[in-house]
């Protein structure tokens, strides 16, 4: 009877420590969010909380509509093109953040959710 009672008092203690110490990280990828343009097309839902909810090295950042996504981040001045799909696309990312990229390129996302070198659009 009394190995029942310690058996529930250690149940209930491991409830408690899993509620205050959450297991999901909240690691801040580095960098910073692209600036919101105005006519941005995207999702209209949020699709992340923080950055761990993002893949690889992409950052939650805020949208046109007032919601979160996941982006690319910036380091250098300028913005990254439109996303269009791409019939042929590269096997792997060649770069992961704008300090990858020679001189003025940004590391933009290409049409085939891969990241790439590019010239920015606009400097903002």
């Amino acid at each position: 009877m009394k190995a029942a009672g310690s058996t529930s008092v250690l149940l209930a203690l491991l409830v408690l420590y899993t509620d205050a110490y959450p297991t999901t990280s909240k690691e801040e990828h580095p960098g910073v969010c692209p600036k919101v343009r105005e006519l941005e097309l995207g999702k209209c839902y949020s699709e992340c909380k923080s950055d761990s909810d993002c893949q690889y090295f992409m950052k939650c950042c805020n949208t046109v509509c007032d919601t979160l996504a996941c982006k690319s981040p910036n380091d250098k001045p300028g913005l990254c093109p439109e996303v269009i799909p791409a019939e042929s696309c590269p096997s792997m990312n060649t770069c992961k953040l704008d300090s990858q990229c020679p001189n003025t390129l940004k590391c933009c996302q290409s049409g085939c959710s891969k990241f790439s070198c590019q010239s920015p659009t606009e400097t903002i």
